[in-house]
């Protein structure tokens, strides 16, 4: 049996206020002089995705080619991503992190793990662990619904199928 539309309509409501809690704790765990938020999404992919397109990142952060585009080039002048030429294109370039962008990553992992752990104090590992495998399952389906592009609008303005 399908989900209903109440339950839909509570899992958004539930994934909206988790988002933004997340966003809260976030901005939490950044020290003074560290990079922003946005710029820590920016370096948090090309850390998880070497040698990658602009555009692949700019995809997968949700954003235009433009906020991107100035997000790296902050990130480039502060020490912390390289672009290079792209040997299959010519006309794209590649994000690297430089050593510097990679230690920020890094100190912003463990700082949010720090964070974390603090405010999970009354849960087990057991709790913990089931918490990573609901989290895992919903995001293998939303990738999957967003590489599918389920939710796009057709003319009528219906959900295409």
């Amino acid at each position: 049996m399908p989900v209903g539309k109440t339950t839909v309509v509570e899992l958004v409501q539930g994934i909206q206020s988790l988002h933004g809690m997340l966003r809260c704790v976030a901005h939490l765990g950044i020290e003074p002089g560290e990079p922003g938020l946005a710029a820590l999404g920016v370096l948090g992919y090309v850390h998880n995705n070497p040698r990658t397109r602009a555009a692949a990142a700019a995809r997968w952060l949700g954003v235009g080619p433009a906020v991107l585009s100035r997000h790296v080039a902050e990130l480039e002048s502060s020490g912390m991503v390289v672009r290079r030429p792209d040997p299959d294109d010519a006309r794209a370039q590649l994000l690297e992190l430089t050593d510097a962008g990679r230690a920020a990553v890094e100190r912003s992992i463990r700082q949010r793990g720090l964070l974390l752990q603090e405010m999970l104090v009354d849960w087990d590992e057991s709790e913990a662990r089931d918490a990573i495998e609901t989290l895992g399952k919903i995001e293998t389906i939303l990738r999957a619904g967003v590489e599918r592009g389920a939710g796009r609008r057709g003319a009528e303005g219906k959900a295409a199928v």
